[in-house]
């Protein structure tokens, strides 16, 4: 394999990687501040106001970034 072909692999591997580090990073201040403005003192993951609130924080991010690629 050329070396030009290895450069390009690892730099586009390491963008995606750096693309998902920050795609969980932001899912977990989502769920951070989910979890700050309803005002759950324990973070129970069986009830299903918390279940929901975990989904639904990690689902923005994918779905802006599905809209702004859609535009």
């Amino acid at each position: 394999m050329p070396i030009g072909k290895v450069i390009i692999f690892l730099y586009c591997k390491t963008l995606i990687m750096d693309f998902l580090l920050s795609a969980a990073l932001v899912s977990l201040a989502l769920f951070g501040a989910f979890v700050s403005c309803a005002d759950i003192k324990t973070v129970d993951v069986s009830t299903p106001k918390v279940f929901m609130g975990l989904k639904v924080g990690a689902m923005l991010l994918y779905w802006f970034s599905a809209m702004t690629m859609k535009t």
